[in-house]
């Protein structure tokens, strides 16, 4: 069943990820407000809601409801992008159980990508020219992708932009490699949360020495 799956879910986060109480606790609230909508929508008590229900209907139903609800973008984002770390644990852990697989994956990227037009703010410069975001693939071999240089404009940020940018360069990465790595600061909190947010965990620590 998808509650016990979340469950899990959540488990192997704090056991496995590392992730802080409070990461821990956005997530938890974010699926709990997707398997709600899921179970009113299906009529269905949320314990018995079969993980196939996970599917891109009900990721489009969830955004329209966050719509609905006056939800921000940066609000929004940050829930499909749970979303989108939840569904790559049960495709990863549960191959069988969901039923459209990759539809659910373009699904959210491209929800994260197009929500109150966010495609054009990561595609496109201002009408001054500024770029808005950024990101580059500074290596790629057959083991892994090397992102660096990820930037998102100080006036833009906090409204959704890198989340969905992110989203977007990591789905394309792993078309090219099976893992994505990158470098942030330890005390570059929110980036760190945002990578978290999207799946990716901490498992090294390097020093700089300026000489």
């Amino acid at each position: 069943m998808l509650y016990e799956r979340i469950t899990q879910f959540l488990e192997f986060l704090r056991y496995n990820r590392n992730v802080s109480p409070h990461t821990l606790r956005a997530y938890e609230t974010d699926l709990q407000q997707f398997v709600a909508l899921l179970a009113e929508r299906h009529r269905t008590p949320p314990e018995e809601l079969p993980v196939r229900r996970f599917d891109s209907e009900g990721v489009r139903g969830f955004l329209a409801a966050l719509h609905d609800r006056g939800n921000s973008r940066a609000s929004a984002a940050r829930r499909l992008a749970t979303l989108r770390t939840f569904a790559r644990y049960v495709r990863g852990e549960y191959r069988l159980e969901t039923t459209d697989n990759y539809g659910l994956m373009a699904t959210l990227t491209q929800a994260l990508l197009q929500d109150d037009k966010l495609a054009e703010l990561i595609r496109a410069r201002d009408r001054d020219g500024a770029r808005e975001v950024k990101a580059e693939l500074a290596a790629v071999s057959s083991q892994c992708c090397q992102v660096q240089g990820v930037w998102v404009r100080p006036d833009m940020r906090g409204r959704g932009v890198g989340t969905a940018a992110m989203a977007a360069v990591i789905d394309y990465a792993l078309q090219l490699a099976p893992r994505v790595s990158l470098y942030v600061n330890d005390f570059n909190y929110p980036a760190r949360r945002l990578y978290g947010r999207l799946g990716m965990r901490q498992i090294g620590t390097l020093s700089t020495v300026l000489f």
